[in-house]
């Protein structure tokens, strides 16, 4: 079934895509709009440094490069919530030793993606944008050429062309869902020779409500920094263009953070702000020769970590199902029927998740029922995981994982109401409750936890 597969887009999904199906014999045409990203200096203000868990490291060890999780990522084995009265919260991730996630650059594991498609014979087109796209006559326009295709993968992001035209020739309106919330990028340098100058494991998170600062690490010692906040509140990036405004908002909320950025100043000044948003769509694929993926498709917001995880995850299965010899209309169909629900479920989990990061995460409460859950969790890991760990470190299906959310969740609030702490939970009843609510859930989806965090 090999094929001439066009792909529009050279980010991370469009990359890792073009590697998997030039190693299985397809002759790969990459169109990206923007000039080759290495050839300049990585580009900040955008960026924001993403986590790889299980499903793209699943992706990644699809096209034998494990080597990037192992050489070129920083572990993040928790999140420690900075409170604004000076007061630390650190929230482990997972409950076992090998669960945490790996931060790495965007920019730096986009370089690695294009050079290592290149080297296994995808051919990339830089500066070449889609004008208009012809489904059709299966033709692409640009302002210098017209591009025949045989097979069409939309890989181009949220504000992706390719959607926006095949929408167009469906005759259905294209449109990203706000989210109210916009970021603007900054920057902890590193210390004298390169050290950490705060804990480089942790997710460093400063919750304040209508707006909140995140930061995680790079190799070299530094940390991108984002600051997130709700369009149209009193602290708006959109009407912060002064110094003394800028100092007086971190002096304020996030004075321990202000130390450690000697250039606030001139990158908040400098680096453009970024805007929040669901990419809702419901046609992903014509079901013959043109599709959409990651986040052309299912486009989400940062909060749950998964945005390229699960644009990894939409490589995986279609790699899996091409490998299985069926045709492209097979393919596309099934990946249709079964990814597009997943990408609906982890849009709505990421929204959620936006709202324990800026409101909950110090909460009292809050805290007590991540206790309570971490120590049924780690009691029984194959009666019970969390709905983080599932989404974060097994491959379980993200729409399974947001139906029994709210089971879990009463489970949890019942041991907390019946026993007051964490600490007084009485484990075999908890035990019970679990076998009666969640069990019978996890048999009828042929899912077994022990097999599932066994990767």
């Amino acid at each position: 079934m090999s094929e001439s597969v066009t792909i529009v887009g050279a980010g991370l999904v469009g990359s890792l895509f073009a590697i998997g199906l030039a190693k299985r014999g397809h002759k790969v045409q990459v169109h990206e709009k923007r000039d080759d990203i290495r050839k300049l200096s990585i580009p900040g203000g955008r960026s924001i440094n993403l986590v790889i868990t299980s499903r793209g490291a699943k992706a990644l060890q699809d096209v034998g490069l494990q080597k990037i999780l192992d050489q070129d990522t920083v572990p993040i084995k928790g999140r420690l919530i900075r409170t604004k009265s000076g007061k630390e919260e650190y929230q482990p991730y997972g409950v076992f030793p090998d669960e945490f996630n790996h931060s790495i650059s965007r920019g730096r594991l986009n370089c690695m993606l294009i050079s290592e498609a290149e080297k296994v014979g995808a051919k990339f087109h830089f500066e070449s944008e889609p004008t208009s796209i012809d489904f059709q006559k299966k033709t692409i326009h640009t302002q210098t050429e017209s591009i025949p295709y045989q097979i069409l993968i939309g890989a181009d992001g949220a504000f992706s062309k390719t959607r926006k035209e095949y929408l167009k020739h469906l005759g259905v309106e294209d449109k990203v869902e706000s989210l109210g919330v916009s970021y603007k990028e900054l920057f902890i340098p590193s210390g004298t020779n390169n050290t950490f100058l705060i804990d480089k494991n942790a997710l460093h998170l400063w919750p304040r409500g209508s707006h909140l600062l995140m930061a995680l690490a790079n190799l070299d010692g530094s940390f991108t920094v984002t600051l997130y906040t709700t369009d149209g509140s009193e602290i708006d990036i959109h009407k912060i263009d002064q110094s003394k405004q800028i100092q007086a908002l971190f002096s304020k909320h996030y004075q321990d953070a202000q130390k450690l950025m000697p250039n606030l100043e001139k990158n908040f000044l400098e680096n453009p702000n970024g805007h929040l948003g669901t990419v809702r769509c419901k046609n992903w694929t014509n079901e013959k020769d043109f599709i959409l993926i990651g986040d052309a498709a299912h486009g989400l917001v940062p909060f749950y970590g998964q945005g390229m995880n699960s644009g990894f995850e939409d490589c995986s299965f279609l790699f899996e199902m091409l490998d299985t010899n069926e045709s492209w209309e097979s393919v596309f169909r099934k990946f249709n029927s079964v990814q597009r629900m997943n990408g609906l479920a982890i849009q709505n989990m990421a929204l959620a998740h936006y709202h324990e990061f800026s409101d909950r995460a110090g909460d009292m409460e809050f805290i007590k029922f991540k206790q309570a859950e971490q120590r049924i969790e780690k009691a029984f890991p194959d009666l019970y995981r969390s709905s983080y760990s599932m989404v974060t470190y097994s491959l379980i299906p993200y729409r399974f994982i947001q139906s029994i959310q709210k089971l879990q969740e009463d489970l949890i609030l019942r041991m907390l109401r019946e026993f007051g702490e964490p600490e007084k939970i009485d484990l075999a009843l908890a035990k019970k409750h679990i076998a009666k609510t969640l069990t019978p859930k996890l048999i009828d989806a042929n899912i077994d936890l022990s097999e599932e965090f066994s990767l």
